[in-house]
């Protein structure tokens, strides 16, 4: 049984414990491997106990459902002194630092999100349409980190437009990688001060884009374009 919900959940690093069910859950007890346990959630290092966290109550991750049966995982962490971080609650393998979701669980509602609106991935995943924002900063900012370089490196041509979502009532600016076709930021709201959030969040003063300055005058943001463009550009 403790080899299937292994299997099953996917943990990796993790010793199963046993598993009961409460009302209409199921909850998996669980721990980290020896090694694995006391580590810093920031820096990864082995750590020195510090005491239990929430008074040596177990916590409850939020984990792929089993069938039709709603999954957690229970475990009661311990918190670590780290030598730069100060004082946290030890990491776990299952989860990513912060998160009440394991780490399969967040992967996937962040593959909902991008796909679906936040009210359809709340009823799907049955969680609070709120924690989907939450999910989706952390597996971004996760993502982010392993792919090293800025989203701005490399980057030659942009394109930059406006849409709107919440039937229209609301409007956000994106801008866009044509060599690579990705979103390299966006922001809500739309207009000259927007745009120029961007130019400064990525030190962008056009020496090198005077083809997106004329572009930029041509859509109506000369303003914007002659205040970062350090040489005059004409449209």
């Amino acid at each position: 049984m403790k080899s299937l919900l292994l299997l099953a959940l996917g943990l990796a690093r993790t010793v199963v414990l046993g598993a009961r069910i409460e009302a209409e859950r199921i909850v998996v007890s669980v721990r980290p491997y020896k090694r694995e346990q006391r580590r810093c959630p920031v820096c990864g290092r082995a750590c020195d106990f510090y005491d239990m966290a929430n008074r040596g109550a177990p916590r409850l991750w939020r984990a792929m459902d089993l069938a039709r049966s709603a999954c957690y995982l229970e475990y009661a962490p311990c918190r670590v002194r780290c030598p730069e971080h100060g004082v946290r609650t030890e990491a776990v393998p299952w989860a990513r630092h912060g998160a009440r979701f394991t780490r399969d669980f967040e992967d996937w509602v962040a593959w909902l999100a991008v796909r679906c609106t936040a009210s359809a991935v709340s009823e799907l995943a049955r969680v609070e349409w709120h924690s989907v924002g939450g999910v989706c900063r952390r597996v971004y900012a996760e993502l982010e980190a392993a792919r090293g370089a800025s989203r701005f490196d490399g980057v030659r041509r942009i394109g930059i437009d406006e849409t709107s979502y919440k039937k229209g009532h609301k409007y956000v600016t994106v801008v866009v990688d044509h060599d690579r076709g990705c979103l390299i930021w966006a922001h809500e709201g739309t207009g000259k001060d927007v745009l120029n959030l961007f130019l400064v969040s990525v030190n962008l003063f056009f020496t090198s884009f005077a083809k997106q300055a004329r572009r930029l005058r041509k859509g109506g943001f000369t303003g914007c374009a002659n205040v970062f463009s350090p040489i005059p550009v004409t449209a």
